[in-house]
């Protein structure tokens, strides 16, 4: 019968009722819950009087009368119930067993809590979903002080009644009547000498780009992540104002005048000693944390194709995440309707088993549908590009004899030629069921065609089988020793190797995929992992190098939560696998050798007690390695140097069109790479450089990467590039190109002091310079050919 909240939590306390409570509570019901001793509440908790704790459920009583034969233990199950410290549980909220409400957290009217609430998070619905944040909501109640009243028993003045009305009224025409774009709103003249100096800056960076015009940099592509990272680095350098990772984000670099507004609210915090606007906190949702455990992996699967094992897990497990893109999460279950719904859609246009379809890559769930929509028909899917233009996606259809084109928009001419809208339209055709029998895929007939560029620059169809892809996602799984329930963050484009094969790889072993469109966003990108808790990262070098430069050790926030990293594409420089090493002491860090042609060959967990630099591990499974030195004879003899070759089950079919180049990369059934490595007396193999980079100084023959390395080991470099030069006497050299972090205070000699320390003499730049920017390919990797 105590009449107040508070003293009913004092009441509680006082007679330990609850497993405990703390300061400053109010406990509103007037009834206490079956089994207190269950609930504990911590400092600050606010329970309105008609919210109901339910720390247990009578089902079992319900499901032994529906079904006498079982065994459900006891007619009851328990569960505890905790509320940390700064929580407000609103009117008619239902709070159930098993549940830990974390600290500073607004539970909202009605809502039914069945899981745990994350720190700093407003909840509501049933079940409870975060739908905003803590921090934010106080701010913004702080900012609205003017409109609080003191507690008055509900009698209000008519005044005051009044006056709220009032600005009610006028708050809502203000809404209606302001012009909201930044487009129309007059800057002020500080922020147009902001935004002409930032103009100066990035004209020599876009060059061909209307600054005055352009509003969507990032969202149009005009800027991609190394582009970004560019652009950062020289805006700080301009206005002498670090840019904090979190606020590298799409909304604040699509334009000069969002770049500028950004650039005058971190003066201002500068000037002011005020905390620079971070982003927002990630909220989980949907996805709590999930056990990992061991993946049961079976060599019979490498006789299915992938959109087979799909749809297999579709059956198995329809409610498990597929695909996350764009905040937005696909079931097996509705990505087995949306490939089946595609397969009979292109079907309808004409697309039969062998014919090649080109497909525009995007991170979203429709074209991962129509790609394997593709594989279920028996035809090759060709993933083209997503920025590419029109003239582009036709020259490829034309070179690969296309039936179709799935592209962005489609133009209104071309009868082959078709879009995402009409796919979208098609989404929901069919239903996948135990009673649908499809027909899939022969283990050798081809699936996919990648494009890729070789040392000559003339591009050349990569053309791969079922069964090539069904051994890597068979064999890569097995040598990182894959999870069930792992979720894979990625940010590679699906056009590329790299991106199309790691969704493989998930999807095929039943994970999660989630999509990011590149590295633009640092901030997104961490957010990316809490929100959706992340155990494995694709990361080649280049990302690796951005991760580490521009957001320095955030990474280790999670080293209790990424299982494994998957690094390939390039070698990754040692300097960079210590940092990460640091940054993830229990995370398998994989350095991973593979190709466009021959993928996964080998990995090296170089997150070990004693890591080898540049190894790249023993061969996977179905994989045999082999050096082809200059005399021209194979061998496995240790610490021989000469072109990596690879005997593999997932070797490619051929070059698409291209017998006599095809027959130029084998030697039997060996792919002759034009990488440089050797094996060491374990079969582990090292990798030198490539055969068309290799520097020739006097006889010398010289790895450029071994110099890089080296520089970048220094931590006086950022990145660089070493590339031969010819002195004035025409006698070729090394010179050694690097971008500095601070380029006033960067000190040649001591570099070259460092350098000759660390290697031989004849690997010794003769020359080092510092440049504004590295030129690299369009996937990241140092572009050598611009500099031969």
């Amino acid at each position: 019968m105590i009449n107040s909240p508070k003293k009913r939590a004092d009441y509680i306390r006082e007679h330990r009722l609850f497993a405990g409570v703390g300061e400053r509570c109010q406990w509103g019901p007037w009834v206490l819950p079956l089994y207190p001793e269950l609930i504990r509440l911590h400092n600050n908790v606010n329970v309105h009087k008609t919210a109901k704790f339910i720390p247990h459920d009578v089902i079992n009583w319900f499901l032994r009368k529906t079904n006498p034969d079982g065994d459900f233990g006891y007619y009851e199950r328990l569960g505890c119930i905790e509320i940390m410290d700064n929580v407000y549980i609103s009117m008619n909220c239902v709070i159930l067993p098993n549940v830990r409400i974390n600290r500073n957290c607004i539970i909202s009217a009605g809502s039914v809590v069945t899981g745990d609430i994350p720190e700093n998070s407003i909840v509501a619905g049933n079940p409870a979903r975060v739908v905003g944040r803590f921090d934010l909501y106080m701010a913004a109640r702080m900012m609205e002080k003017e409109q609080n009243v003191p507690f008055t028993h509900q009698a209000l003045s008519a005044e005051l009644a009044n006056a709220k009305w009032e600005r009610f009224n006028a708050d809502r025409l203000g809404v209606s009547q302001a012009d909201t774009s930044d487009e129309q709103e007059e800057a002020p003249r500080a922020l147009a000498e902001t935004q002409a100096r930032i103009r100066e800056v990035l004209a020599p960076l876009l060059d061909g780009v209307d600054l005055e015009k352009e509003t969507h940099l990032i969202d149009r592509h005009v800027l991609d992540s190394l582009g970004m990272i560019t652009v950062v680095s020289a805006l700080e350098d301009t206005f002498d104002c670090a840019i904090p990772f979190s606020q590298i984000k799409a909304e604040h670099f699509n334009s000069v005048s969002a770049m500028a507004k950004l650039m005058a609210s971190l003066s201002d915090a500068k000037q002011t000693g005020s905390p620079v606007p971070g982003g927002a906190s990630a909220e989980r949702g949907e996805f709590p944390a999930t056990a990992l455990s061991p993946l049961a992996l079976d060599e019979a699967d490498t006789d299915k194709s992938v959109v087979q094992r799909i749809l297999e897990h579709a059956l198995r497990a329809p409610d498990m995440p597929a695909v996350v893109a764009d905040d937005k999460a696909t079931t097996y279950g509705r990505l087995a309707d949306m490939i089946l719904s595609i397969s009979e859609w292109l079907a309808e246009k004409g697309v039969r088993e062998g014919d090649v379809v080109c497909v525009q890559a995007v991170h979203d769930p429709v074209c991962v549908a129509c790609y394997y929509g593709v594989h279920l028909l028996g035809a090759v899917l060709v993933p083209v590009e997503e920025s590419a233009a029109e003239s582009r996606i036709l020259a490829i259809a034309e070179e690969t004899k296309a039936k179709l084109i799935v592209s962005l928009k489609a133009p209104s001419s071309a009868s082959n030629w078709t879009d995402y809208a009409q796919a979208r339209a098609n989404l929901d055709r069919a239903r996948f069921t135990e009673d649908v029998r499809a027909v899939y895929p022969a283990p050798d007939t081809p699936c996919e065609m990648i494009f890729t560029t070789g040392t000559t620059g003339k591009s050349k169809g990569v053309l791969m089988t079922h069964r090539h892809i069904a051994w890597y996602v068979y064999s890569v799984a097995k040598c990182v020793e894959m999870k069930k329930n792992n979720r894979f963050l990625l940010t590679t484009p699906l056009n590329h190797a790299g991106g199309l094969r790691r969704t493989h790889l998930m999807l095929a072993n039943g994970c999660c995929i989630v999509y990011l469109n590149g590295l633009k966003d640092l901030g997104l990108y961490f957010e990316t992992i809490e929100k959706y808790r992340i155990t494995s990262l694709y990361l080649p070098p280049v990302a690796v190098r951005i991760l580490l430069v521009r957001t320095e050790d955030q990474l280790g926030r999670y080293r209790d939560q990424i299982d494994f990293v998957y690094c390939s594409s390039s070698p990754l420089p040692q300097s960079d696998g210590e940092k990460l090493r640091e940054l993830l002491p229990r995370t398998r860090l994989y350095n991973a050798y593979e190709a466009s042609e021959t993928p996964g060959v080998s990995a090296y967990d170089f997150n070990t007690d004693a890591p080898v630099g540049n190894c790249l591990g023993a061969a996977n499974e179905g994989v045999e390695l082999a050096i082809l030195p200059e005399n021209g004879e194979l061998t496995r003899e240790p610490d021989v140097e000469g072109q990596i070759c690879v005997k593999s089950k997932m070797n490619m079919k051929e070059y698409y069109l291209e017998p006599a180049l095809t027959s130029s990369v084998f030697r039997g059934e060996w792919f002759v790479s034009s990488d440089l490595g050797s094996l060491d007396r374990q079969g582990r193999l090292f990798i030198h450089g490539r055969k068309g980079d290799v520097i020739n100084i006097g006889g010398y023959k010289i790895a450029p990467t071994d110099v890089e390395e080296t520089a970048l080991r220094s931590g006086m470099v950022d990145e660089c590039v070493c590339v031969e030069e010819r002195d004035a006497l025409g006698v070729p050299c090394l010179k050694l190109l690097a971008v500095a972090p601070d380029a006033q205070a960067f000190d040649t000699k001591a570099l070259s002091a460092f350098l000759a320390e660390q290697l031989e003499a004849y690997k010794v730049p003769r020359k080092i310079e510092l440049t504004d920017a590295i030129k690299k390919t369009f996937n990241g990797k140092i572009d050598r050919k611009a500099y031969r």
